[in-house]
Parts: structure tokens; C-alpha cells; sequence
């Protein structure tokens, strides 16, 4: 699955984790509700709120189009003029040395979006964790 597909799986989570944060406050807001959230609790709601915020937020960041290297249209024509006629060695010379360009930069770009997603799946995980906190008080 790509990490792409993992962010838009974290902004769907998040999604769920807000409904129920979304159901405790209000549960906690009804005129002569059975349930009242203690103070103490408020601040865990504040911090998972905060949290999901936060992962909703990486997770859509790692669907950005981040700019990487790519084979250049005019760059490729300029070649195939000019160099048509190199010998076959030369030749896949150049086409590895473009492949470890677009190569390394995807990796680049990669490296940003997996760090980005790890740092939405910790908020998430946190946010989880406070939810389970002010419930845990409340109780």
C-alpha cells in the first residue's frame, strides 16, 4: 500500500476518532445529562482534539505533489540529436545515470511523506490514548 494510500487511511481514522470525541462532548453539553465530563477529562478532550487536528493535517500533507526529478521532454531530445550516434556503453551510461537521478529524488520524496505519515500516526495514536484517558476519569 502506498504512502499515500496510508495518509488517506489515517485522515479516514481520524474521521472516526473525531465522531466519537464529537458524541462525548455533546453527551456532556445536554441540559440534565447523566454523564458530565469532569474538568480534570476537558483537557484530555482538548489534547485529542489538538492530536487529531494534527494527524488529519499530516496525513492530507503526505498527498501533496511534492516536486522530485523526472526525465526533462527537452533534455531527452537534446540527447537523442546529439548523441545518437554514441556508442552503446555511453548510452546506457547516460540512461543510468538518469534513472539514479529520477531514482534518488523519488527516494527524497518518499523519505518526507513516511516521515510525515509516522508523525500523523503518533498524533492519532496520542489523540486515541487522551480519548481513553477522559473517558477513563469520567468513569
Amino acid at each position: 500500500m502506498s504512502l499515500e494510500a496510508r495518509g488517506v487511511l489515517v485522515v479516514t481514522t481520524s474521521g472516526v476518532l473525531s465522531t466519537i470525541l464529537l458524541g462525548l462532548a455533546t453527551l456532556t453539553k445536554k441540559k440534565d445529562a447523566a454523564f458530565a465530563l469532569p474538568d480534570s477529562a476537558r483537557w484530555w478532550v482538548v489534547a485529542a482534539l489538538v492530536l487529531l487536528t494534527l494527524a488529519v493535517a499530516g496525513a492530507i500533507v503526505t498527498n501533496f505533489p511534492f516536486e522530485s526529478d523526472e526525465a526533462d521532454v527537452d533534455g531527452l531530445r537534446k540527447l537523442v540529436a546529439e548523441s545518437w550516434a554514441d556508442s552503446p556503453s555511453e548510452a546506457e551510461r547516460t540512461v543510468a545515470i538518469n534513472r539514479l537521478s529520477v531514482l534518488s529524488s523519488a527516494k527524497h520524496v518518499n523519505g518526507i511523506r513516511a516521515w510525515l505519515l509516522f508523525g500523523a500516526m503518533v498524533c492519532e495514536l496520542l489523540a486515541l490514548v487522551a480519548i481513553a484517558v477522559a473517558v477513563g476519569i469520567s468513569l
